[in-house]
């Protein structure tokens, strides 16, 4: 006598946890496939971790960082003699938020133009002084540790020198780097 399968003995059970697992991955490769890629940062630092060190101006550390053009945008940078403005931003619980700046001459050379799609590299000194005084505002003088991204400002999408502020100050997200991690010297 042939048996019949009625769907519910274990192999019918079997097939069923077999379907289920292979639905379930499915779902999960495909929704993987669909989620959007996370745009490579517009600025690359050389490490991702940066000792600060004592030096005679207070603790130190050189960051090498990379900024590429958009692909569709030449781009203007502003600066005094060579030194670009530039900054950190601490990440906390709001988000990002300015933390440190560095300091530069106020002239006004003619802007560092970097092609569409274009690099230019700085090498950037960070000076930490925890002596001075204390400023208003989130932005120091110190940099405690912590997590930090760098950024560039004065990055301009077009530049005309007879119309301050010279062109459009590039988006955030197309001036910033990844996080990086500033430790002091132990």
């Amino acid at each position: 006598m042939m048996e019949i399968e009625d769907g519910s003995g274990p192999a019918a059970i079997s097939r069923l946890a077999w379907l289920a697992a292979w639905a379930a991955l499915s779902a999960f490769a495909l929704g993987c496939e669909r989620a959007p890629a996370e745009p490579p940062a517009a600025i690359r630092t050389d490490a991702v971790r940066y000792v600060l060190r004592p030096a005679t101006v207070g603790d130190t550390a050189a960051i090498v960082a990379t900024f590429t053009a958009p692909a569709d945008t030449t781009a203007s940078i502003l600066h005094c003699n060579g030194a670009i403005g530039w900054g950190l931003q601490r990440r906390t619980d709001k988000g990002w938020e300015n933390a440190w700046v560095a300091e530069t001459n106020g002239c006004f050379s003619p802007p560092i133009v970097v092609a569409a799609g274009g690099e230019r590299t700085e090498r950037l000194v960070l000076v930490s002084r925890g002596l001075d005084p204390p400023r208003s505002g989130p932005v120091r003088s110190d940099v405690p540790p912590g997590t930090y991204r760098v950024v560039w400002f004065g990055v301009l999408g077009g530049f005309d020198p007879e119309r301050p502020p010279y062109g459009p100050e590039l988006a955030l997200k197309r001036r910033v780097s990844g996080p990086i991690t500033i430790v002091r010297e132990e």
